[in-house]
């Protein structure tokens, strides 16, 4: 099966980086499309591999196929320009700092 390759502009985010698009501010440049890929490969992740990937993500797995699913893993998203990607590229690098600084807590709305 052939895969279709979108000519717009595009980032890739490693999946272990998703917790980063919470720290994105407001006006962030907004994503036209986005899929879920095998980074090592340049390719789309089967349905079940991506359902499996959200599933468990941010949980201790001890199978090493999984935790190889979050190594590979990243969500392509493709963007209107390359000045709107390369806008939104600047902005997820800070929030990534932001998010990886000593000051970093996470709040779990519910939870006590």
């Amino acid at each position: 099966m052939r895969e279709e390759r979108v000519a717009a502009p595009a980032y890739v985010i490693k999946a272990l980086e998703l917790y980063a698009l919470e720290y994105l501010p407001d006006d962030f440049p907004r994503p036209q499309g986005l899929e879920w890929i095998n980074r090592g490969r340049n390719t789309r992740l089967k349905r079940t591999s991506a359902e499996m990937l959200v599933r468990t993500l941010f949980r201790r797995v001890a199978t090493a196929s999984v935790n190889r699913l979050h190594e590979e893993a990243g969500l392509r998203v493709y963007f209107r320009t390359a000045e709107e990607r390369n806008a939104f590229a600047r902005l997820f690098k800070r929030a990534l700092a932001a998010a990886s600084s000593p000051s970093f807590t996470v709040s779990t709305a519910g939870r006590n």
